[in-house]
């Protein structure tokens, strides 16, 4: 099921009730209201489209940023690689565990979900909905609560 990231509102551009005061020129009164509606509209729309392109050209600077880290990490083990002369440098198998080994400097990102992360349509999406309900107060009414207190008020009477 698609997830709606951004909505074009309103929705509706010439669903409208006309006021009962209006009695003459109804298809004006119509119109103009559908074209305020549509100007709403294309303001939501152009609202939309510069989130778009600031989240694609935030990607991008991402992206740019990687591929930079990795030419610059390309040609530091280039250079090394290059210095390295296969007829001087041998090691004997007893010495190999005393050489120093590669550890990575690589950065993962383990906050890919979180709140900062999130999009400013999803954020804004998120923020208009109602609180999750707090289901954690209904623990004493489960059946297994239920269970459990019932034993442990038989074992308390036997005791």
């Amino acid at each position: 099921m698609p997830l709606t990231k951004r909505c074009v509102s309103p929705i509706d551009v010439s669903l409208h009730r006309l006021p009962s005061s209006v009695r003459q020129n109804e298809l004006e009164c119509v119109s103009n209201g559908t074209l305020a509606n549509l100007v709403r509209q294309m303001s939501s729309l152009s609202k939309h489209a510069e989130d778009i392109f600031g989240e694609l050209c935030r990607e991008a600077m991402k992206i740019e940023h990687k591929t930079q880290s990795f030419f610059n990490r390309i040609d530091r083990i280039s250079a090394k690689v290059t210095q390295l002369d296969s007829n001087v440098d041998e090691v004997s198998l007893q010495d190999l565990h005393l050489r120093k080994q590669f550890k990575s400097c690589t950065l993962i990102d383990q906050q890919s979900l979180s709140r900062q992360t999130m999009p400013a349509a999803m954020a804004e999406c998120y923020s208009g909905c109602d609180r999750p309900p707090e289901l954690d107060k209904l623990n004493p009414y489960s059946r297994n609560e239920y269970l459990i207190r019932k034993i442990a008020a038989k074992v308390r009477i036997i005791h």
